[in-house]
């Protein structure tokens, strides 16, 4: 295949009429078989790039699709992480908030029964203390029961024996009596 650089320098003889006509004609020949294979190789080239172009925007397209499809999915997924998010946070406030509730229930709960064990206490310290009370009382009566026992002891002892002696007193003058009739 011929060069430009060929066709460029290719120089003709010089005849007396001009230049040769049968080396201009296989020149030409050989030009034209050269330039017809370009030819039919450029029109291949060209169907080639139009094919190329064909697919590289069927690619392009297809680029633009998915980049179109990956944000489409990248706004869902924020979309959906953001409404998680949000979600979590509400259920979030709602469980503090039933814990604080429950939290402020017991508290109340417990200052009632801190409320109620004071007064169940105090009232305890009361009766405690009228027992006490009333126990000693109680054992001061015990302890003059005692001391009554043992003077009602003494007594009966006393009034027996003053009895026996009224009986021997008795018997004596009746058998004084007896015996000085």
């Amino acid at each position: 295949m011929l060069t430009p650089l060929e066709i460029e320098n290719k120089g003709f003889r010089r005849r007396l009429f001009g230049l040769d006509q049968e080396e201009v004609e296989e020149f030409v020949a050989l030009l034209l078989s050269d330039y017809e294979k370009l030819y039919k190789k450029n029109i291949e080239l060209n169907d080639k790039i139009n094919v190329l172009t064909e697919s590289l925007n069927h690619y392009k397209d297809m680029e633009e699709t998915m980049k179109n499809a990956i944000l489409a999915a990248q706004k869902a997924g924020d979309d959906l992480t953001q409404a998680a998010r949000e979600k979590s946070d509400a259920i979030l406030n709602q469980t503090k908030a039933r814990i604080s509730q429950a939290i402020s229930e017991a508290n109340t709960q417990i200052h009632k029964l801190e409320s109620r064990y004071e007064s169940v206490r105090a009232e305890f310290e009361g009766y405690r203390t009228k027992m006490s009370a009333f126990l000693k009382a109680q054992e001061g009566i015990l302890s003059n029961i005692s001391d009554l026992s043992q003077i009602a002891g003494e007594g009966v002892a006393n009034v027996t024996r003053l009895y026996e002696e009224s009986q021997y007193t008795e018997e004596t003058k009746s058998a004084a009596n007896a015996s000085g009739q």
